[in-house]
């Protein structure tokens, strides 16, 4: 299977983690060391209503998948050569961003179980 996430998996915790954060009913928990200075940290409602008004980059599908493309006799190697434009550009949208969140579910593999 070529789609990163075939079930839906990976969104519906996506979904349902923003839907608590912004709720308030989950703390946020920051990087090892931000945890270590300052704890966990409770959002206020302004900054759970600017994630509520905010965007969601999703790397899976803001960045084209060479995997699952179909092709129509566009050149391979330049659609190659832009998506990893698009990957080098990962940087940029993380520094540029306030809220940054890795999110890691243990899920089971689509095809490895």
């Amino acid at each position: 299977n070529v789609h990163p996430d075939p079930f839906g998996s990976q969104f519906k915790i996506l979904k349902a983690a923003v839907k608590k954060v912004v709720d308030g009913s989950i703390a946020v928990e920051g990087d090892v060391s931000a945890q270590l200075r300052f704890g966990t940290m409770r959002l206020s409602r302004a900054q759970r209503n600017r994630i509520r008004n905010g965007y969601v980059w999703f790397d899976w599908f803001s960045v084209p998948q060479i995997a699952s493309r179909e092709t129509h006799g566009e050149d391979e190697h330049e659609f190659a050569d832009d998506t990893c434009l698009c990957v080098k550009s990962i940087p940029s949208y993380v520094e540029k961003c306030q809220v940054f969140v890795a999110l890691v579910p243990r899920l089971l593999h689509a095809d490895r179980g």
